[in-house]
Parts: structure tokens; C-alpha cells; sequence
């Protein structure tokens, strides 16, 4: 198992100040599964880090939004796998397994193509508060079970099987005009 050094509760900071200023990150993953410990930034930042660089990229339709608006995301692939999008809260503690969901189940992406989400039959909504949230994509080889991932998010962990791949997008919510 691939262990990175512990993260400080500043380093954190550092590193999630660090993704505000840039609004994609392409990071990269190890081989051995992934249960990030630490206050949620620190997990977001452990599970970056971990995962294979360069390998996926992640576009949203805007950088910042009103509570309420749709958005749209694209993620961008250089090497086969299975996407699994998620999102931390403006609140910093809230982590939520946006895609798979119940609604769409199929998350396999070609290399070299490209997943627009969401797709006909579902939403993409800021649901505020207002603030700073996150995005992030992550691009496993294997499939994995939704129902594991959506647990372990609901109780605020990520949890991924084998090598995989994270890019993450920074999303300003603003309250709604």
C-alpha cells in the first residue's frame, strides 16, 4: 500500500489555497486501495496526490454560479477506465458521490474520449451554500461499487480499489440572483 506522509492541518489549507488559485488540477493513483484519513481537505489533497498524473482532466461550464444554477462537467481521458465524479461541499465537510448515481449507472470512458455530464435523464446543480467547492473526477481501471463509494462519501471518506487517476476543478457558488 502507497503511503503518503501524514498531511498537517496547514498543509491542507496549503494545498487546497493551492487548487483555488489553479482551476484544474491533473493529478494521479497507486495500485493499492485508497481510504484517506484526515479532515476532508486532507483526504481530497491525500487522494490527488495518490493517483496517476496526467491521465484525466476535468471541465466545468463555469467557474463560478448562482445557488440553483445547472452546470455542466467534462471529463477528459488519456487512458481507459471508469469515471466516478464527486463533489465536496462549500461547507468543507460534505462530500457527495454525484456520478454513478441511481439515474446513470454507466460510467465507462475510451481513451482518448471525452464524458459530458450530466446526461439527458439527470441534473447538475449548485446546491449551495454559497462559498468555495470542489469537483472531482476519478478515473479508475477497474469498476467499482457505487454502493461502496456512496457510503464511504456519505460518511465523508473516498474509497477506491486499485490504480486510478483524480483531477480536480474549484467551483465558487455565490448566492442566487
Amino acid at each position: 500500500m502507497h503511503r503518503s506522509p501524514p498531511i498537517t492541518r496547514r498543509k491542507a489549507v496549503t494545498h487546497a489555497a493551492a487548487a483555488l488559485a489553479a482551476p484544474v488540477a491533473l493529478l494521479g493513483g497507486c495500485a493499492s486501495p485508497v481510504v484517506a484519513e484526515g479532515g476532508l481537505l486532507a483526504r481530497t489533497d491525500a487522494v490527488l496526490r495518490a493517483g496517476q498524473p496526467d491521465t484525466v482532466r476535468l471541465t466545468l461550464s463555469a467557474e463560478t454560479v448562482a445557488t440553483g444554477d445547472l452546470l455542466t462537467a467534462n471529463v477528459h481521458a488519456r487512458k481507459a477506465g471508469h469515471v466516478h465524479l464527486y463533489q465536496v461541499g462549500t461547507d468543507g465537510q460534505t462530500l457527495t458521490l454525484v456520478f454513478p448515481n441511481e439515474f446513470d449507472t454507466l460510467n465507462a470512458l475510451q481513451a482518448g474520449k471525452v464524458m459530458n455530464l450530466p446526461r439527458p435523464n439527470w441534473r447538475l446543480r449548485a446546491r449551495g451554500p454559497e462559498g468555495i467547492g470542489y469537483l472531482m473526477a476519478v478515473l479508475t481501471e477497474k469498476p467499482q461499487a457505487t454502493s461502496t463509494l456512496s457510503k464511504a462519501a456519505g460518511d465523508g471518506r473516498y474509497q477506491i480499489e486499485g490504480a486510478y487517476a483524480a483531477a480536480m476543478v474549484t467551483l465558487k457558488e455565490v448566492r442566487s440572483r
